[in-house]
């Protein structure tokens, strides 16, 4: 129990945006397309349409692994009957408002961009090489079937614990809602696995369609939910901050953040290392391709930077007590891994059709349009819904800590 008990807990109610916040939620999705499409007629013009689809690859996994992350963190929480959780919530929730459109956006990479990306879409000899089997799941309607799947299966549970549930209870209060939860919870993660696996096959493995690893939808998984702890650790230091979240976030609740964060910081560190490991040692020329092209050419700083920025800095800097309840050390700690997931991203996708590492300001301009799109999103669902799941039952358990 920390401090004093506290019997009740006001509802902040919806986000009321302003200023920068404002300027995102009115102008953001037509910002964002707009700074696509501004990329696109650079890439075209100047010859760089490899560029510009890879980087669109990138972007579109990037901000859709925080859609999921939204999703899968409200079914841990009902499934593992979680307290900690009920107070930032909500934020995560708020996530998983991009799915729809982000799944969308994978369709113009399919039917438009697949030739630049994916070698064996660009080479019609390779995927006649492939069994029947892999034709059939390394094509285009194998990668549109997958993606329909699997962004269906996402939205139906986003809508199900979210909205037909979490959203709900706000306005009946009815308690049964999170013992129904449960079920949906537990229901959710062993399909979730599978399409999520074949899903990152399809949209980052693929690019190097002859390379596979038994492990790597799990480092992706991990790499979506360090990234997504760092996000929610982000957003709610800044409710706290502005006041939003004051009364119902305390103390113990961002050290829960931080203790996560640095959990699952030795866990990407552990799921990497193995997977590289096993197949040094196997020393399989199939497997080993993939690294050596990722360790040459200037490929080799960013494999090196990874680990820095993904574990060293959040696992040591989260350590202290001190650092793992301080909402500005969130904010630098959780910059440097939101860094270190999309370079992860750029080094994995990248080195399949160009030489060594080179930025532009195609980079940083379909980043920002696809943070514009996602902020947008997110803010709408924000300004429409209680930034705090006030009726959960859970909720005063929660706050005054008594779950630890």
């Amino acid at each position: 129990m920390h401090g004093a008990h506290i019997k009740s807990v006001k509802d902040p109610g919806p986000l009321n945006p302003t200023g920068k916040l404002l300027l995102v939620k009115q102008f953001g999705l037509y910002a964002g397309l707009g700074l696509l499409a501004i990329a696109f007629g650079i890439a075209f013009a100047t010859d760089n349409k490899a560029l510009f689809w890879q980087n669109y690859t990138i972007d579109v996994f990037y901000f859709l692994g925080f859609a999921c992350f939204g999703v899968v963190l409200t079914a841990m929480h009902y499934a593992a009957n979680m307290t900690w959780s009920t107070t930032v919530r909500r934020i995560s929730e708020g996530f998983s408002s991009f799915l729809l459109i982000g799944g969308l956006m994978v369709f113009p990479l399919i039917f438009l961009g697949a030739e630049y990306v994916y070698d064996w879409a660009a080479d019609h000899e390779l995927h006649h090489h492939f069994d029947k089997a892999k034709q059939a799941f390394i094509s285009k309607p194998g990668f549109a079937i997958v993606t329909v799947v699997f962004i269906g299966f996402m939205v139906f549970f986003a809508n199900k614990l979210i909205h037909g549930i979490s959203i709900k209870q706000d306005s009946n209060g009815d308690a049964g809602l999170s013992k129904k939860a449960i079920a949906w919870g537990v229901a959710f993660f062993m399909p979730f696995a599978y399409l999520f696996t074949l899903f990152v096959v399809e949209l980052i493995m693929a690019v190097n369609s002859a390379w596979f690893s038994t492990m790597f939808g799990a480092y992706c998984f991990i790499g979506i939910f360090l990234s997504g702890f760092a996000l929610l650790a982000i957003f709610t230091s800044h409710a706290v901050e502005s006041g939003h979240l004051k009364e119902a976030v305390k103390s113990h609740h961002l050290k829960d953040l931080g203790t996560w964060q640095m959990g699952f910081s030795a866990f990407m560190m552990y799921i990497g290392f193995s997977q590289f490991m096993l197949i040094w040692y196997a020393n399989l020329p199939a497997e080993t391709a993939y690294f050596i092209a990722r360790m040459s050419n200037g490929w080799e700083n960013i494999f090196l930077l990874l680990p820095t920025l993904k574990w060293v800095i959040p696992f040591i800097f989260l350590m202290p007590w001190k650092y793992r309840s301080n909402p500005k050390a969130f904010k630098v700690i959780g910059t440097c891994v939101l860094l270190g997931q999309w370079l992860d991203l750029y080094w994995m996708v990248m080195p399949g059709g160009t030489e060594g590492p080179a930025f532009n300001g195609l980079e940083v301009l379909m980043f920002l349009g696809f943070a514009m799109i996602f902020g947008w999103s997110v803010l709408n669902f924000y300004s429409k819904h209680s930034m705090l799941a006030h009726k959960d039952p859970k909720l005063i358990t929660s706050v005054n800590g008594q779950h630890l």
